[in-house]
């Protein structure tokens, strides 16, 4: 069968035409071409169109308008693939090497998600470190704890059908909550290491910590409210 990867451009920062730039490049010189390239951009002025509509004949699908939100154009995207799996970019991300499709994709991969490891960088693009998921299964606890890197995990595009889309209420940690439905369904999982994508600091989840922290408990009480209650008094303990 078929299998596709569905790369997702969302303007965090406003009228991010070199990001972009960037994101796209690494996306369209993979040596890997089985794949549909969807770019949803929220509406920037800055000659983001121009850079798209110079790729064209490597993009699928674009869209460009207002949205209300990160999710809420994450949708649009989800909602316009075809292929078998899902692959999140943000503009400034990129694909780790030119090869890297090839190397997850040689693997024949058939679970639900193939979680890779991510390369997080400052906004300069120094310092890296490399996220990953270190542990050889991903269950309740982890997730409780511990999201995945949403930019290194392809999602096979039939969860979004069993579990629904990105909760377009939370700001920052709608990819999490969606990870903690799908592993609470018992979705399957491969762990590759493999470094599939390189992260950006300069965006949102960076910039806010706080409201990080703060959605993710929201998701934690709702999903897992015993654990929830004993880590919050195993916290208080502690102080």
């Amino acid at each position: 069968r078929r299998l596709r990867l569905l790369s997702f451009f969302k303007r965090i920062n406003h009228n991010n035409r070199e990001g972009l730039s960037k994101t796209i490049e690494s996306v369209v010189n993979q040596t890997f071409q089985d794949y549909e390239y969807i770019i949803i951009d929220g509406g920037s002025n800055d000659g983001t169109l121009e850079e798209i509509k110079n790729n064209r004949h490597k993009i699928k699908k674009w869209i460009s308008e207002k949205d209300s939100g990160i999710y809420n154009a994450m949708n649009k995207g989800i909602n316009n693939a075809t292929g078998g799996y899902c692959l999140f970019l943000n503009s400034g991300d990129y694909l780790y090497s030119l090869n890297v499709l090839d190397a997850v994709f040689s693997k024949s991969p058939s679970a639900d998600l193939i979680c890779c490891l991510m390369n997080i960088e400052e906004v300069d693009g120094s310092n890296p470190t490399v996220y990953s998921v270190n542990t050889e299964r991903i269950n309740n606890r982890y997730i409780f704890i511990q999201s995945l890197p949403h930019p290194s995990t392809f999602i096979k595009r039939d969860l979004f059908n069993k579990h629904g889309l990105y909760d377009e209420s939370l700001k920052i940690a709608g990819d999490y909550d969606f990870f903690v439905r799908a592993i609470k369904g018992k979705a399957t999982f491969e762990i590759y290491q493999i470094i599939l994508s390189s992260f950006n600091k300069g965006g949102i989840s960076y910039r806010d910590l706080d409201l990080v922290s703060t959605e993710q408990m929201i998701v934690q009480k709702k999903y897992y409210p015993v654990y929830y209650l004993f880590h919050s008094l195993l916290n208080r303990i502690k102080k």
